[in-house]
């Protein structure tokens, strides 16, 4: 289809999503089926109207060429993660990726329905799906047996128990330790890991009972969630080995090297320096491939990790040879030699599903989620690459409106802090970039260098490198100094208006919004954060024992007595006398304390804040409804401040009575 109309906000919020947005490069998007010519996987899309989502289980047959939906449901997953020894939510959707029976005639998954997770089943050849587990608590995992007569499972009943536990102790009291993350509840949070319990559930009957060793052993351990973990390892069907390893193995910075071992069983390093990479660029994921004799992987490269390549490599030869290089993102690849089939996303491009032929280069696409996607009308995307005056490497990616042609300085929106793939709405989709370019704004997404970008690698250990990036808030100096110097590169080309700047951002990209309104006052004249605020309140009395140790290790000054004025850079309440930018904070209720002490300070100093929360939210917005209005308060925010316009219909109907007294009372 041609591009014939203006992008809305529907065409994003209902954008159908194979997997969530931002996901590690080797995690699992789809299934392939034992004969490996079906592939499986669901589909997600919003509905604000509802406040709901969609989600459905699809097949694509390679050889036809055909789609089809097997069952849908309306209750999204949403993961759980142990941080600093405690449950917590994050907001994040869970990926769920259906598995074949060992026979390919089945497929089992995941489901929530009426409040529960239990697994379902369908058969591929079109038979209604059934939900097979009768679970009394949520299914966590699964896997079939052998023999495909039975689904071994995982629950955790201790989750259930320690709960039991925490009501039982509120009766005389919640002992204030490390569980209790004041900013979230004043509840004590779940201790993990919970003990699981495995369970064999026989297809047959229907019943299910205690997994054996062996059953239970079907199920592998996850994966602990160590930062310093980053080591990767194949075996070939002979039995050859292909790995990732430190080449310090004590040294959290150290370089991540290829191995593999060669014909003759010996171990080989690979020389070439693209075999070569740092914790934020190098391989991502690797296979054995061309009859099993050359080593194929996947890295980030270029400018500042810009680009995504595929290489080959013989163990032994001194050379890897590229056989791909783009700018697009590939995520939850696998090889079906001679095909290579990823989700591909670029920067006007949502998510699809393509095969790359590795001997050839050539490129097929099997599905398009969204072909109506492509009758929208977009604006231009220029990818750029400049350093900091430190000498960082920085990549961003230039927006501007549809056919704008060098007419006159535009109004800049900054959005924060990954730019790579689709352009959607920033980290947690809150700020559409395509959007404010349709309003008429240049928008520069900008992708933070990584923290440790001016680090070497002798650092032995994770609290180490971090306290030594946290001092003097060097990481926070080295980002705000790179977006700046993209900045200056907009203004130099006559493109961005240098008094009518906005930024915007969540999480680390609020901190970089709060370094910079204090640090370079007068340089942004609206800013919009969400995931706020890095002070002394919120990480080290809001985020309650555990959070205030951690950030202790990591070099953090303490919150009151000597050394706390080294928060003075950085703490927005410390400095709420000299800000003058307009500041919007949208935060969820779980976290909404965390902000709470820059906003009552910048309140009482008469300074122009607004402060929206979500109710149910966390650290990532998920409810499409919030979604919605976060994005539609973003840009009447920037509107206002920026260009001095007011919204017809705006997200709430009394913001511009509020928003005109906060600026004629504002101090000048």
């Amino acid at each position: 289809m041609a591009a014939s109309r203006l992008i809305k906000e529907d065409d994003l919020i209902r954008l159908r999503d194979i997997g969530y947005t931002y996901l590690s490069p080797g995690q699992k998007l789809f299934a392939l089926s034992p004969d490996r010519q079906q592939l499986t996987f669901s589909m997600y899309r919003a509905d604000p109207s509802s406040n709901a989502y969609c989600e459905a289980v699809y097949i694509f047959d390679r050889a036809r060429g055909r789609l089809r939906q097997v069952d849908s449901g309306i209750e999204l997953i949403l993961e759980a993660y142990p941080i600093r020894g405690v449950r917590v939510d994050y907001g994040y959707p869970s990926v769920i990726v259906p598995a074949w029976s060992p026979d390919g005639k089945w497929l089992a998954y995941l489901k929530r329905a009426g409040g529960r997770t239990q697994i379902w089943r369908v058969n591929v050849d079109g038979e209604p799906a059934q939900r097979v587990s009768d679970a009394p608590i949520d299914v966590d995992r699964f896997t079939w047996t052998p023999d495909g007569n039975a689904l071994v499972y995982q629950t955790r009943p201790g989750i259930a128990d320690i709960e039991r536990s925490i009501d039982q102790e509120g009766l005389r009291g919640f002992l204030f330790d490390e569980r209790i993350v004041p900013y979230s509840s004043s509840r004590p949070a779940v201790t993990l890991p919970a003990l699981p319990r495995y369970w064999r559930l026989d297809l047959r009957t229907g019943r299910s009972s205690v997994a054996s060793e062996g059953d239970a052993a079907l199920l592998a351990p996850l994966p602990a969630m160590d930062p310093a973990q980053n080591m990767r390892s194949i075996l070939s069907a002979s039995g050859r080995r292909t790995w990732t390893e430190r080449r310090d193995p004590q040294a959290y910075l150290s370089t991540v090297d290829l191995w593999a071992e060669d014909r003759a069983g010996v171990k080989r390093r690979c020389p070439d320096s693209v075999c070569s990479g740092t914790r934020s660029f190098g391989i991502q994921q690797l296979w054995w491939a061309f009859g099993q004799l050359e080593v194929l992987f996947l890295r980030r490269e270029g400018w500042g990790g810009s680009q995504t390549a595929l290489f080959r490599w013989f163990p032994g030869e001194r050379k890897a040879r590229r056989l791909l290089l783009t700018d697009d993102l590939l995520l939850g690849c696998e090889l079906i030699e001679p095909e290579l089939i990823c989700a591909r996303e670029g920067s006007t491009d949502p998510r699809r599903l393509v095969s790359i032929n590795v001997t050839t280069g050539r490129e097929q696409l099997l599905v398009d989620p969204n072909p109506e996607f492509r009758a929208v009308k977009l604006g231009s995307v220029e990818r750029l690459h400049w350093r900091s005056t430190a000498g960082v490497e920085t990549f961003g990616d230039l927006v501007l409106p549809p056919n704008y042609a060098g007419q006159g300085r535009l109004p800049l929106v900054i959005v924060q802090y990954i730019s790579t793939g689709f352009l959607r709405g920033g980290v947690g989709d809150e700020y559409p970039v395509q959007l404010f370019a349709r309003q008429g704004y240049a928008v520069l997404s900008f992708h933070a260098p990584p923290a440790f970008a001016t680090w070497d690698g002798s650092k032995k250990d994770f609290e180490q490198a971090v306290a030594q990036t946290s001092r003097d808030w060097s990481t926070r100096r080295m980002i705000f100094t790179s977006l700046e110097s993209g900045i200056k590169l907009l203004i130099d080309r006559g493109i961005a208006d240098p008094s009518r700047i906005g930024i915007s951002g969540p999480s680390d990209g609020s901190t970089t919004v709060q370094f910079a309104l204090i640090n370079r006052p007068g340089l942004f004249a609206a800013a919009s954060v969400s995931s706020c605020c890095t002070d002394p309140s919120f990480f080290m009395l809001y985020g309650g024992i555990g959070l205030a140790e951690e950030r202790t290790k990591w070099g953090f000054p303490p919150a009151r007595g000597p050394g706390s004025e080294a928060w003075q850079p950085l703490s927005l309440a410390l400095n709420a006398n000299s800000i003058k930018t307009p500041l919007l904070m949208q935060l969820a209720d779980h976290e909404y304390l965390g902000g709470l002490d820059s906003f009552m300070s910048l309140r009482a100093a008469r300074r122009p804040v607004e402060l929206v929360v979500y109710p149910d939210e966390y650290h990532l917005m998920w409810q499409p409804a919030h979604r919605l209005a976060a994005y539609r308060r973003n840009l009447e925010w920037f509107d206002f401040w920026l260009r001095a316009r007011a919204d017809a219909n705006p997200v709430d109907t009394g913001q511009y009575e509020r928003w005109r007294t906060l600026q004629a009372s504002a101090p000048h």
